[in-house]
């Protein structure tokens, strides 16, 4: 005669295969920014790290995340010549196109994302 045990194992499975279901679904369904990794490389910078924009260097220190009318953006918060400045980088549906917003000591001025370049800082040794 079967255990107890064995009965439930059944329910306990078709129970754990609905959860993994609908776990991929949600997945799935999820409203994700698609861009190859060439035309992402701005929106996914580690933090932190440094840049390099029209011969300056740029310390990014945040990044962030939003929507407003135009659609998904990431916004990093940076520090350049100890001036707090954004760069803010903006998928566009047209293939190859990125808009990229560079704002510092009150001026914005767009920017070619190829004119950007990316330095990966080293991670500090864990204590």
């Amino acid at each position: 005669m079967p255990s107890p045990d064995h009965q439930s194992e059944p329910a306990g499975l078709r129970g754990l295969f609905a959860r993994v279901f609908r776990l991929l679904r949600s997945w799935w369904q999820a409203d994700r920014v698609r861009i190859s990794p060439s035309e992402g490389r701005l929106l996914s910078l580690p933090v932190p790290c440094i840049l390099r924009i029209g011969g300056r260097y740029v310390q990014v220190r945040r990044r962030c995340t939003g929507m407003n009318a135009d659609g998904p953006y990431v916004l990093y918060e940076c520090i350049a010549d100890t001036q707090p400045a954004q760069l803010i980088v903006s998928p566009c549906p047209a293939p190859r196109l990125q808009v990229v917003q560079w704002r510092c000591e009150g001026v914005g001025q767009a920017l070619d994302p190829d004119d950007i370049e990316v330095f990966a800082c080293a991670k500090p040794a864990p204590r």
